[in-house]
């Protein structure tokens, strides 16, 4: 991955993690979320505001994905918007299959992972009114993730 800021007092993957912690924390004033469209366009725009100060491709698709593929991904993601919706009736497990699902996809060259983090924020935001459940709900889903990924 090519810097895009010229920044060499730190490695690259330094630079990265600084932006997108960064971003990550002002996610709820910075970046527009439409609760009704929770499509790939959103998480491409997601992935370009998250490192687009450092990636050459951010919000770039990698082309091993065609029209099918971006059809598929539009229903998975609309599956689990349907999950956090109704979460009383789904089993946790499932929601977090789905994620997991999601994140293997690897939809873009990096950031992948950190993109998921900062997406199931944003739905919990949305989905989810208690800010105790908000923080349970995306506390189980995140350590689900990494878990199930392994």
């Amino acid at each position: 991955m090519k810097n895009k800021l010229g920044i060499s007092a730190y490695t690259e993957e330094e630079i990265t993690n600084k932006i997108y912690n960064f971003k990550f924390n002002i996610l709820d004033e910075s970046f527009t979320f439409n609760c009704q469209n929770l499509d790939i366009k959103y998480l491409q725009n997601l992935h370009e505001f998250l490192f687009g100060d450092v990636m050459p491709t951010a919000g770039i698709i990698r082309s091993a994905y065609n029209e099918e593929d971006i059809k598929e991904i539009n229903l998975v993601l609309s599956n689990l918007k349907e999950m956090l919706i109704y979460r009383n009736y789904y089993p946790l497990e499932e929601i977090k299959y789905l994620i997991t699902d999601i994140i293997n996809m690897q939809l873009f060259d990096d950031g992948n992972n950190r993109l998921i983090s900062a997406y199931l924020k944003q739905l919990c935001n949305c989905y989810i009114l208690n800010e105790l459940e908000k923080s349970k709900t995306f506390s189980l889903l995140t350590k689900s993730k990494l878990s199930l990924k392994l």
